[in-house]
């Protein structure tokens, strides 16, 4: 599958990431490989993800207070 991102994708991360690394560069990257681990796992199994509204599918990353919603 194709991962395309909504444009405010990139502000959205960027904020958390900046937040994330004033607490610990090491939280951010941390955050980072979670986001991405979890978007590769919707990509390859979108079945297995949370439906939501309007046809979306909703991804809740384990550790941090984040989500993401998909179609």
């Amino acid at each position: 599958m194709r991962v395309v991102y909504h444009p405010t994708v990139q502000q959205d991360v960027s904020a958390i990431l900046r937040h994330y690394d004033a607490i610990s560069p090491r939280l951010g990257d941390e955050f980072w490989s979670e986001l991405m681990r979890c978007v590769e796992q919707a990509a390859q199994r979108p079945e297995r993800c949370h439906p939501a509204d309007r046809g979306l599918r909703r991804v809740n990353l384990p550790r941090f207070p984040y989500h993401f919603l998909f179609r």
